[in-house]
């Protein structure tokens, strides 16, 4: 059976009414599910994979044809078989699909296997959940922890739709104790991620340049992924172009004028730390300010969950296994930069923590300049 074939077989027992967003929807593993009800939650699947998934039209033929084969066989398979084993025949598509964002939820968030040990470099300086922590330390380093990428207070953001600018009034009122300061440690380690424009933001607050406000990617123009893209996104200061690919649009948007950023443009060493939790917009933060001939990256390697961003989830009627896909593709990264990540400057020992090879890196370049 061709490719066109299977896919039009597999979406056949669904339609867009069934690409909805749901969150708490209870799992049972033990749940009996009869072929009627596979074939609906295959078609599911099927079309967030193959509609919805800005990743797909990237896949190459064999890719594709491995996903659709996996599913086809449990469509074909007219007998009953149980949620959990509904999931333990669709999970290797986790290892087909090497994007950090794509995952499926039963009983625990899986995503593609990664074949990188993660180090101990060491946890976030802030142990607030209030997202952020400033401190100018008694040698004149600087320090900012941010534990996720909101412009409020997490609690409070985490719908997406609300929230204040805690952290940006933060920022605002650390500017002049970041001024004096002689170097800036970024604690980013464990940041999962969070807000795109954030990342714009921070960069603006830091180094700004031309890029820091701008949103450039692209996303599917079909009627189920629509259903999911987020709108707010097309609200103004937009360019919408064309691409060769049907349902691929390319979208271009300036949100300098909804910034709530005030900028120090800080000249001085900026030190990144990272490790394999810091994903998403926290790597887009890098991938900004790293241009800089001044920022370092110390600790381990980002996760590598950049390049297809905006996930969102939709749950299989019956087995209740929520797929989470990304919407939007950032043209920012090279084609293998997902899971393996940004590779930093300074690697640490596994039990090294980042935040001191950070200083003594300071103290050294201090030592250094006082000698020249």
């Amino acid at each position: 059976m061709s490719l066109n074939q299977l896919e039009q077989k597999l979406l056949k027992d669904s339609c867009t009414d069934d690409i909805v967003e749901k969150k708490g929807v209870p799992q049972d593993e033990n749940k009996i599910l009869t072929p009627n009800e596979i074939h609906y939650d295959i078609s599911v699947l099927a079309r967030m994979l193959i509609n919805v998934y800005v990743g797909w039209p990237f896949l190459s033929e064999t890719q594709k044809l491995q996903i659709l084969e996996i599913l086809d066989a449990l469509y074909s398979n007219n007998t009953t078989i149980s949620a959990k084993a509904f999931y333990e025949k669709i999970s290797p598509i986790l290892d087909i699909i090497q994007d950090g964002h794509f995952s499926f939820h039963f009983y625990g968030r899986h995503f593609a296997n990664n074949a990188y040990k993660q180090l101990n470099v060491g946890k976030n300086i802030n142990s607030d959940s209030k997202t952020i922590f400033t401190e100018l330390r008694s040698d004149g380093v600087a320090v900012i922890g941010l534990s996720h990428m909101f412009p409020g207070v997490y609690q409070d953001y985490k719908d997406f739709s609300k929230g204040n600018n805690w952290v940006m009034q933060q920022l605002v009122d650390f500017k002049d104790k970041l001024k004096s300061s002689r170097a800036l440690i970024l604690d980013l380690r464990g940041n999962p991620g969070g807000e795109l424009r954030f990342a714009g933001e921070m960069c603006y607050y830091l180094c700004p340049d031309s890029d820091c406000f701008i949103h450039d990617f692209y996303f599917r123009n079909n009627p189920d992924a629509m259903k999911l893209n987020n709108h707010n996104i097309f609200d103004k200061n937009v360019i919408i172009q064309d691409t060769d690919i049907t349902d691929l649009k390319h979208l271009i948007r300036n949100f300098k004028d909804d910034c709530l950023a005030d900028t120090v443009n800080y000249g001085k060493n900026i030190y990144i730390l990272t490790n394999r939790s810091t994903m998403s917009s926290a790597e887009l933060l890098i991938y900004k300010l790293k241009k800089n001939p001044n920022v370092k990256i110390i600790g381990d390697n980002t996760g590598g969950a950049l390049r297809y961003g905006r996930p969102r989830n939709v749950v299989c009627p019956n087995s209740h296994i929520a797929i989470f896909v990304g919407t939007i593709i950032i043209p920012v990264m090279e084609q293998d930069f997902e899971l393996h990540g940004f590779t930093p400057d300074i690697k640490c020992l596994d039990g090294q923590d980042a935040f001191n090879v950070a200083l003594n890196e300071i103290n050294t370049q201090t030592i250094k300049l006082k000698k020249q």
